[in-house]
């Protein structure tokens, strides 16, 4: 999947095993995706947790790959982020 926002794109690489990209690997990418686009906007966890209208700590456990959130948080985060939030199915790569 591809989680876009304006100006900033990070682009989720798919690991070549047999089951596809691990359930953890996309977690902790898109953890980063969304701390990076938080710091780049220049507020604090707790500062986007209000503006998603969510617990700091459910962010805090998103950004750490602590959990895997539903459609519906990233949504609202995304929201928060000023980002477009974009899920796609892509093939995995093949040799």
């Amino acid at each position: 999947f591809l989680f876009f926002a304006r100006r900033f794109l990070l682009q989720v690489e798919q690991e070549e095993v047999d089951a596809g990209p691990s359930e953890a690997r996309r977690s902790i990418l898109l953890g980063e995706a969304v701390r990076e686009r938080r710091i780049a906007l220049g507020l604090s966890q707790a500062e986007l947790a209000t503006r998603a209208g969510i617990a700091k700590q459910t962010l805090a456990r998103v950004e750490t790959a602590s959990t895997v959130p539903t459609i519906p948080i990233l949504g609202l985060i995304s929201v928060a982020l000023q980002a477009d939030l974009i899920i796609e199915f892509a093939p995995y790569k093949t040799q």
